[in-house]
């Protein structure tokens, strides 16, 4: 799951033509974006990698900041959801 420190995955923010690499854990994280990408808090964050379906929405860009050497952004992934809230989920099984 993005909850998962190891998990790392494709996604698309925005309109989906800023492209981003999702680091999973406890807080989620997205790195690699590039410096000149037009985004903004609030953004959509949807998935592009074969893991998951495509274009399933995964919450919303938070706070953005640039890399030490000023060659990337990254940001943080605001979930649709509180974690310790969660009564009802959904497992895919057999996806390909």
């Amino acid at each position: 799951t993005i909850f998962d420190p190891s998990w790392r995955s494709s996604v698309a923010i925005g309109e989906g033509t800023i492209k981003a690499l999702l680091h999973g854990g406890f807080s989620q994280t997205l790195e690699l974006i590039t410096v000149d990408a037009v985004v903004a808090a609030g953004d959509d964050v949807l998935n592009i990698s074969p893991e998951l379906p495509f274009g399933l929405s995964l919450g919303d860009l938070g706070e953005i900041k640039k890399s030490a050497n000023n060659l990337w952004l990254s940001g943080e992934l605001k979930t649709n959801y509180q974690l310790d809230k969660l009564d009802r989920v959904t497992v895919i099984l057999d996806f390909p």
